[in-house]
């Protein structure tokens, strides 16, 4: 990580740093574990959380969105009067910075509405990845709770202990569920920290996510499944039934010996495109 600024980019338009938007400055003294920064946001930006009545939350994140290995930074209230100027600090370590990337994230009301990349992953090659030519066997081990008889499929099962937390899975996979914040349905915006919670919830409760791998045999198209163990069950809660109608639901017919077989009785799929990482929705084809 350099000390320096690092200007936002929004979530609507990742493909540009939007110097409009505002900024994050970081000081990191070689010497102490402590990340000083400064966050400016302009009154634009400004106006529109306060009219929603939001208070803003800074993360340190390696995705950008809000996992179990963001650090937080704090929580201020935001006014129209002015632009915002925050000056604090954090305690953070540099031993994990290598290996990461960091975001700087802006969150509102549970989303993330702008982030900054400050460090980038060193791209040395990890020699403990077997090769290339066997990728399925990379990550997972080959289970099938369904007795597929669909061969454009393959099925994975992902251990809590050995697998880590769902960052990890997301971005060793190359999946963005950060991308449910672009998708729409009947009027209803899915939140991707719904998505990101649910898989945190199935590796401590269930203790394992199912990965698929999924190959059109008319387009050849490959996709990504990521299998959530859970009920077929609509709750009450506004997130979980509108990012459950994103999925598709099969039970389970076989389940590993050593997980709580009671804690989920099937799966919730998740497709995501393999070449950009970004979620679609599953639409069974007819006969």
């Amino acid at each position: 990580m350099n000390d320096g600024y690092y200007y936002f980019h929004s979530v609507d338009n990742k493909s540009d740093a939007d110097r409009s938007l505002g900024y994050v400055s970081l000081t990191f003294p070689k010497d102490k574990n402590v990340l000083y920064y400064q966050c400016s946001l302009n009154k634009d930006v400004i106006f529109t959380l306060a009219k929603n009545r939001f208070p803003i939350e800074l993360y340190i994140s390696p995705v950008t969105y809000v996992t179990n290995s963001s650090v937080f930074a704090g929580k201020f209230p935001v006014h129209s009067k002015a632009r915002l100027f925050i000056d604090s600090a954090i305690n953070f370590r540099c031993a994990d910075f290598a290996n990461e990337n960091l975001y700087a994230i802006v969150t509102a009301g549970g989303r993330t509405i702008l982030f900054s990349e400050i460090h980038r992953a060193a791209t040395t090659p990890d020699t403990s990845v077997i090769s290339p030519a066997h990728p399925d066997d990379s990550f997972g081990s080959f289970f099938d709770p369904f007795n597929t008889t669909n061969s454009a499929y393959k099925w994975y099962i992902h251990f809590a202990k050995s697998s880590g937390e769902p960052g990890e899975i997301f971005r060793r996979l190359n999946i963005h569920p950060e991308m449910f914040a672009k998708i729409n349905i009947n009027g209803i915006k899915l939140m991707p920290d719904t998505f990101t919670k649910m898989t945190h919830y199935a590796l401590r409760v269930a203790g394992h996510i199912l990965r698929g791998e999924y190959t059109d045999p008319s387009s050849g198209r490959e996709f990504t499944v990521i299998g959530i163990p859970g009920w077929n069950v609509v709750t009450k809660r506004k997130s979980a039934p509108s990012i459950r109608l994103f999925a598709r639901w099969i039970a389970a017919v076989n389940k590993p010996s050593d997980v709580v077989a009671s804690s989920y009785n099937g799966y919730w799929l998740y497709y995501f495109d393999k070449e950009s990482g970004f979620p679609v929705k599953a639409v069974l084809k007819k006969n």
